[in-house]
């Protein structure tokens, strides 16, 4: 079995394509077979937003989640919500409240020190 490839798409500045890119790349690898997962770390969730509409429109039935990718993380469940878009096309999505998740980060590592 070989190792997963990772692709990150990033840039401080906005409107650089990111999401764009990023969405319409995980969907041709998945096209190809590939399983692919794509992590939405913005808490603008456009990629999100659009791979929720792709799986409401494929299934004809609206998406809705118990959890925030925030409490995913805070609890250590962030399995609980990938979401399944299509054939090989997972999502973890993110949410608005992804904007607290420098200062999870910056908490708990004074706790650990």
């Amino acid at each position: 079995m070989s190792k997963a490839k990772v692709i990150t798409f990033g840039n401080f500045k906005g409107g650089t394509g990111k999401t764009t890119n990023s969405a319409m790349i995980g969907n041709e690898l998945a096209r190809q077979g590939k399983k692919t997962l794509l992590i939405d770390l913005d808490p603008q969730a456009n990629a999100t937003s659009l791979y929720l509409l792709t799986k409401q429109r494929l299934e004809d039935n609206i998406v809705t989640f118990d959890k925030t990718l925030m409490t995913a993380i805070s609890e250590g469940s962030i399995e609980e919500i990938v979401l399944n878009i299509k054939t090989n096309l997972f999502l973890l999505p993110s949410f608005a409240d992804f904007t607290s998740y420098p200062l999870f980060l910056e908490k708990n590592s004074l706790i650990a020190n």
